[in-house]
């Protein structure tokens, strides 16, 4: 299971928590969701530290994420995975050693990292 789940056409800010060791995504956001993270510690989760994007068997939703200064941190996965249907906002923060990308964008997912003048992203 995921440490946190927002699907559904759901909204959440999750601010300040601690996801480890789950079975699968440290936060999942899917099926239309919205999600503003921030300062969240993600890690060693069984799959990605944080998930969005959009089961293929279901229709296309969108699904938006504003990340900041969270650091995830050795997950099975990807630090940050955008799937389809995502979009994402990355401030501050890092993704670091977890077994694949820091920040993985596929099946036409779209983010902003590190605006102008925001904390740097650290990647590796």
């Amino acid at each position: 299971a995921s440490g946190f789940a927002i699907g559904n056409r759901s909204t959440a800010a999750l601010t300040g928590n601690i996801s480890t060791n789950n079975g699968c995504q440290g936060v999942f956001v899917g099926n239309g969701s919205t999600a503003t993270l921030t300062s969240n510690t993600l890690a060693n989760n069984g799959a990605n530290g944080i998930f969005v994007g959009t089961n293929p068997n279901l229709p296309l939703g969108i699904n938006t994420i504003v990340a900041t200064h969270n650091t995830v941190h050795r997950n099975g996965g990807a630090g940050i995975d955008l799937a389809r249907g995502a979009t994402a906002t990355i401030n501050g923060g890092s993704m670091t050693l977890s077994r694949e990308q820091g920040i993985r964008l596929r099946e036409g997912a779209a983010a902003a990292i590190g605006l102008d003048g925001a904390a740097p992203v650290v990647v590796s």
